[in-house]
């Protein structure tokens, strides 16, 4: 049960920064550019990097 609770919280809590980051640097600029920092993909990057921080961290501490 670990190995689904954990690597989904830690994968939706980055992936919210992210969100949150890019809501409000688009707020603040409010401009369209082409800076890979407002790139939307990075949201599943970081879904998935927090998934596999997830595991490990299941892995070493549970």
């Amino acid at each position: 049960m670990n190995f689904i609770i954990y690597p989904l919280l830690f994968g939706i809590i980055f992936a919210l920064f992210k969100t949150l980051d890019l809501w409000y640097s688009k707020k603040v600029t409010k401009t369209s550019t082409r800076d890979w920092r407002f790139n939307p993909h990075l949201i599943w990057i970081l879904f998935i990097i927090g998934v596999i921080i997830g595991c490990i961290y299941v892995l070493i501490y549970k």
